[in-house]
């Protein structure tokens, strides 16, 4: 299932206004040597199975990592990260992916923090959501 999130994540990003100020693009768990700033990554954290009497259920915790180069000012480094954020937020913030077979609801957030990498000077904001995915017997 996890790959099945992990495409209807992509599809989501695919054209979208985030895709064209992610200049570095979105990465599956890990991006590529020397990308460009900014750039995303996400993760499945968590991908666990339940089984009642009438349904499959899935639950997802899914985590992007949002990452700039540090602006030299503190001001134009929020202020970056900050539209980075609104955008990740506005294409996903209740996104219903498609998954074959499945029935899904919508992805929920459920906050933000700040990251940080000192040693390159880059700023960041880890983003978290959550996913249930049904799938009838």
């Amino acid at each position: 299932m996890i790959a099945q999130i992990a495409t209807g994540i992509t599809a989501e990003y695919t054209g979208s206004a985030l895709a064209s100020i992610l200049t570095g693009g979105l990465w599956r768990e890990k991006a590529k040597q020397d990308v460009t700033f900014p750039y995303s990554v996400f993760h499945i954290i968590d991908d666990l199975q339940y089984e009642t009497f009438s349904e499959e259920m899935e639950y997802s915790r899914i985590q992007f990592d949002l990452w700039s180069k540090y602006s030299g000012t503190e001001t134009e480094a929020i202020a970056t990260l900050d539209a980075l954020e609104s955008a990740l937020r506005t294409l996903y913030d209740y996104a219903t992916l498609t998954i074959s077979g499945w029935s899904t609801t919508e992805m929920r957030f459920l906050g933000s923090r700040p990251a940080f990498s000192e040693d390159d000077k880059i700023e960041g904001v880890i983003i978290e959501y959550e996913i249930y995915i049904f799938k009838s017997k």
